[in-house]
């Protein structure tokens, strides 16, 4: 990390904490993390709430929030399709839960040293890991974390977030939120800082698709300690079998709608379980490797820009004779 990098993670954090801590000046350093858009939101959050004017009120997140902002997110935000408009919309349709989770935001900050223990252990697991930087932001419910240029980006309204916070039901399923596991932020940052690693991907097979997400939260549980709590492992743990006969009819082929991506247009809880089958199959070799270090390595250094190669681990792990009784 260069020296404007190592600046940019020293973070002085006052409005912020004013309402909540004394005295009111915080500072946090943090090697990896980057606070300063999520802390540039509540700063903004503030003034929004203290007027009416709704003119005024776009005017203070577009300048607060939108041009303030890292230099990875002002370019993400455009193509995310977000404006200053949404935010407003969202704000005011949702105060509950605003409030609850800017009690969570703090917290956040504070456990910095957890988040960035666990970055660790995962590059002991790989040596050649180079942890990118990571940025909290503020989105529109859409996801928890991805990758985006050299950083990872995480957005705490949905990383953050569970069952005991007061869900806008509208954009995620609370039942979601509430069966995310403690640990729910180090996972979105551990499983996309995975991404990170792997190849640039252009084979699209519904297999290496799987996989290569799968593989990404089978090596965060390892990384964690404690099984993923996440909805489509807990489903998936109890209906293997099944899911796994559905799959293997579909997983040459290029359609993952069925599998992955497909909140919304799957019956509520069925979502991403290629997720799961990616996991499963990771996990599966896993445990049967005598090697358990270079059983990890393989799994990282699988080159999804070939369909053939990732079919070859799959052949290696011995998943598909699983429940045949064969392996």
């Amino acid at each position: 990390m260069n020296m404007i990098s190592q600046m940019k993670f020293l973070l002085t954090i006052t409005c912020f904490f004013m309402p909540f801590t004394a005295p009111a000046q915080k500072t946090v350093t943090s090697k990896y993390l980057s606070f300063n858009n999520m802390v540039n939101f509540w700063n903004v959050y503030d003034k929004v709430i203290s007027i009416k004017d709704s003119a005024e009120q776009i005017k203070i997140i577009q300048q607060g929030y939108f041009k303030k902002a890292s230099y990875e997110l002002r370019l993400m935000l455009p193509l995310l399709g977000y404006t200053a408009s949404d935010y407003l919309a969202y704000i005011r349709a949702y105060p509950r839960f605003w409030k609850g989770l800017r009690e969570r935001s703090i917290s956040l900050i504070w456990q910095h040293k957890e988040i960035e223990r666990s970055l660790k252990k995962l590059k002991r697991l790989h040596r050649s890991l180079e942890i990118p930087d990571v940025d909290f932001m503020v989105g529109r419910f859409e996801f928890g974390g991805k990758p985006f240029m050299n950083h990872v980006m995480i957005a705490v309204e949905v990383a953050s977030a569970d069952g005991n916070l007061d869900i806008p039901s509208s954009d995620y399923d609370s039942q979601l939120y509430s069966n995310y596991a403690v640990d729910a932020v180090t996972y979105f940052i551990l499983h996309e800082t995975i991404h990170t690693m792997q190849p640039d991907f252009s084979a699209q097979d519904l297999l290496s698709l799987c996989i290569m997400e799968g593989s990404c939260d089978f090596i965060a549980e390892i990384v964690i300690g404690k099984p993923l709590n996440r909805p489509y492992i807990i489903l998936g743990n109890k209906s293997e079998e099944k899911i796994w006969e559905a799959f293997k009819k579909q997983m040459n082929g290029f359609n993952y709608e069925d599998w992955l991506y497909n909140k919304g247009f799957v019956v509520r809880g069925q979502e991403d379980l290629g997720y799961f089958m990616g996991y499963a199959i990771c996990k599966y070799y896993f445990e049967h490797a005598k090697n358990k270090k270079k059983a990890i390595r393989r799994i990282i250094n699988l080159n999804y820009m070939k369909n053939t190669e990732v079919y070859k681990f799959f052949l290696e792990t011995g998943y598909e004779n699983k429940f045949a009784g064969k392996f």
